[in-house]
């Protein structure tokens, strides 16, 4: 659990400093892809991958959504 919450903090601190960089620099293609048809049920159909926000925006939702 503390792996994942230091990638998790990792993710939004980044997200914070350098918004409109592509999340591929950090997570692999599989693993946005994945969390974006979780959250909009459909496949990514942009060209360009998403955004650090986009994605830190997602994880946030998906927590909400799936909270205990």
């Amino acid at each position: 659990m503390a792996i994942q919450d230091t990638t998790e903090l990792r993710l939004t601190y980044l997200a914070r400093c350098q918004p409109d960089t592509s999340c591929q620099q950090v997570l692999e293609p599989h693993e946005w892809q994945v969390l974006y048809a979780t959250l909009h049920h459909q496949l990514y159909s942009h060209k360009a991958p998403p955004t650090l926000a986009e994605v830190v925006n997602w994880i946030a939702r998906r927590a909400w959504v799936f909270r205990p």
